[in-house]
């Protein structure tokens, strides 16, 4: 048996299962934990709660207070330290199902893994069965009619008055959105791109095909709209910092 081994046996430990010195407790450590447990008796709950939310203060002061160069330093120790961890893949499958459980707890993914749903909750395809599949295209299907029979009939007389009125206003043919000319040479797998017929207010959200409700838009600003109104598009935008 070695003799440290021996000791260990024999040595007391703290309160908080640390070694106590071999030849124990000086009385000036004695002192202080006894005035220290008397002080802390003393206070009362409120003046505690003081005390740490000042403690948390002056911790984040400190950490405010320390060099950029420190930072620096503490940051590459930490990707080190996670790099190492990740590059066993034990590691990984360990860290993975503790993800998985923590976002269990909190109702993050509840049907994550199950092939239900992704992370926002929309169904994934891939993991649809046929019938499944076949349902849901059916469903769209039948959106798409009853929106496309509430606008109305789109006419060709109505479409050639939109780009009429359109290079009559700004000279060239231009986004109604961004203001910019379309570039008429634009492709995009060998079809033109340039500019769309857009809907003001989409047709899901009850639009019609009227000549008021129609503009001529570029690429970029049609897919960035999507299905929202114009009010809805330049608050997207200036949430976002989006330059128009």
């Amino acid at each position: 048996m070695n003799v440290n081994s021996e000791l260990a046996k024999t040595r007391k430990r703290n309160s908080k299962g640390k070694f106590l010195p071999i030849h124990g407790l000086s009385k000036t450590r004695k002192y202080k934990r006894q005035t220290r447990q008397k002080w802390e008796k003393s206070l009362s709950n409120e003046k505690k709660e003081k005390l740490k939310e000042q403690c948390k203060k002056s911790r984040k002061k400190g950490y405010k207070n320390i060099s950029e160069q420190r930072k620096k330093e503490i940051n590459e120790r930490r990707n080190k330290w996670r790099r190492q961890l990740m590059s066993s893949p034990e590691n990984r499958k360990k860290v993975n199902e503790q993800r998985k459980e923590y976002r269990h707890k909190i109702g993050i993914s509840k049907n994550y893994g199950s092939g239900k749903s992704s992370g926002g909750g929309r169904p994934i395809s891939s993991k649809l069965t046929e019938q499944e599949k076949k349902e849901r295209k059916r469903l769209h299907n039948i959106k798409y009619k009853n929106n496309k029979r509430g606008a109305g009939k789109l006419t060709i007389k109505v479409i050639q008055l939109v780009y009429e009125d359109n290079i009559k206003q700004f000279g060239t043919l231009t986004c109604y959105l961004c203001k910019k000319p379309i570039d008429m040479q634009l492709k995009f797998f060998g079809k033109i791109m340039s500019e769309h017929l857009e809907h003001k207010i989409p047709l899901s959200k009850g639009g019609t095909n009227d000549y008021e409700n129609l503009g001529i838009a570029c690429n970029r600003c049609n897919c960035r709209k999507h299905d929202k109104t114009i009010a809805e598009y330049f608050k997207y935008l200036n949430k976002k910092g989006v330059k128009k």
